[in-house]
């Protein structure tokens, strides 16, 4: 069950470079896409092959886990039209 929720507002321009959530966070995390259909993309490396892009329609929801969570990184290229996303997480629990 998640214990965050983060909140980005984007403004048209706005976009997030493709990184890997700090492992802090478990695995699974979601993603919910409000106020316009927007991009998600995901690589491997920077420099490598073109990025694999999924388009979020409004109200949709990605669950991220497994290699897609930390082996490809992900990023929002710049927006089109506002958009907001809720993104969802749980700290994981510290042992010892």
């Amino acid at each position: 069950m998640p214990d965050a929720c983060c909140v980005n507002l984007y403004a048209p321009g706005n976009w997030i470079p493709a990184h890997v959530d700090n492992p802090k966070f478990d695995r699974p995390f979601a993603t919910v896409s409000l106020a316009s259909e927007q991009a998600i993309e995901f690589r491997r490396s920077e420099a490598a092959n073109p990025p694999f892009r999924l388009l979020l329609p409004v109200g949709s929801a990605l669950r991220v886990g497994g290699a897609a969570a930390d082996a490809w990184a992900h990023g929002v290229p710049p927006v089109t039209a506002r958009r907001v996303s809720l993104t969802f997480r749980k700290l994981r629990d510290e042992i010892g």
